[in-house]
């Protein structure tokens, strides 16, 4: 299937590509350098992209995965996390994903995951040394103000710079501000050669003439598509990609005898993961640096490695009042013993 084909409506066909960008980044969360991907989904009909990803990680199944998953949700809240203004109303199910299947490694994976969820795929025969050719040609070469790179393949890796630019290197944040801006005030507004019109207007357009698919359910699609860990959990709770995170579900397990669970997460959002529970739903878990509960919520959190210890004593108190009052010393319980058997309890 060429990219040149326009289908009949939106979603019909959507084509992955992934391109290097010139920019040199820094990850501020991690510190790790380099030129990034850009992992892009393209409606073929419209010419819309309608999702991407960008990640200094080389193209993988987490990469294709978490595109896919932007172009399916509603951008709304993306865009206001972020400050982006415009006009991006891409969004919902595609009906096949056309891409290069030697590209990606586990790409038979993704194809039945995806195809469990109602998305077919399509292996497209082209040369695999070569990321980049389909991006490069709907775009010119460029979204805004972000150049992407010569596709020169796989391998291409450019060199890094001295020692003073890699000081004055971008955040990786805010590289992928100036993509979202180029996509959606920019190359969305800009007349494409192969559809006479522009993308957002050739959307619009389509739209209205018949609804587009969503998922059944969200929720289940969403972690379907997002990476999975399985992490030591401690007293403190488990520990992603450098964040921990805490919740009232893994300190039952942790109480239950548990010392790994499996979590779901989203590199792009380490507000939350979500981990697997025997026979339950998946439990939401919050970053304990971004929480914004009650104090009593953070202090039990801080000190959750007292709790066991603190119902030994409350059941020596009861015994022994004298012997356990003691042992609890002169500035009194822990600050959690009391919350933190009420969320123990909960």
């Amino acid at each position: 299937m060429r990219l040149s084909d326009i289908p009949e409506r939106p979603l019909q066909l959507v084509h992955f590509d992934h391109v290097k960008i010139e920019d040199f980044v820094v990850d501020a969360r991690t510190g790790e350098t380099g030129y990034p991907w850009l992992t892009l989904a393209i409606d073929a009909h419209t010419r819309m992209v309608a999702g991407f990803h960008l990640s200094l990680a080389p193209p993988s199944r987490v990469s294709l995965s978490l595109c896919l998953l932007h172009a399916v949700c509603d951008k709304s809240r993306w865009m206001n996390a972020r400050g982006l203004c415009g006009d991006w109303p891409a969004a919902g199910l595609p009906e096949t994903i056309v891409i290069d299947p030697q590209s990606i490694f586990g790409f038979r994976y993704l194809a039945r995951a995806w195809r469990d969820q109602g998305i077919a795929t399509e292996s497209e025969a082209s040369n695999s040394t070569v990321f980049g050719a389909r991006a490069t040609q709907i775009s010119g070469g460029r979204f805004g103000k972000v150049a992407i790179a010569k596709a020169n393949g796989v391998s291409w890796t450019p060199r890094a710079p001295h020692h003073p630019r890699r000081a004055l290197a971008q955040d990786i944040r805010e590289l992928e501000f100036a993509i979202g801006d180029g996509l959606v005030n920019d190359y969305h507004h800009r007349t494409h050669k192969d559809t006479g019109r522009t993308p957002l207007d050739g959307w619009r357009e389509a739209e209205a003439a018949a609804p587009l698919r969503a998922p059944q359910d969200c929720m289940r699609f969403r972690l379907s598509l997002l990476p999975e860990a399985l992490c030591d959990l401690g007293s403190d709770g488990v520990s992603v990609l450098g964040e921990t995170f805490w919740s009232p579900t893994l300190a039952r397990l942790h109480r239950e005898g548990r010392d790994r669970v499996a979590v779901k997460f989203d590199p792009r959002d380490l507000s939350r993961i979500f981990v697997h529970a025997a026979a339950e739903p998946c439990a939401e878990a919050k970053n304990v640096a971004a929480t914004d509960g009650d104090a009593s919520d953070e202090i039990c959190r801080r000190n959750c490695k007292l709790l066991v210890a603190s119902r030994r004593l409350h059941e020596e108190i009861a015994v022994e009042p004298e012997r356990g009052c003691a042992r609890l010393g002169a500035d009194g319980p822990p600050p959690c013993c009391g919350a933190g058997d009420r969320r123990a309890n909960a």
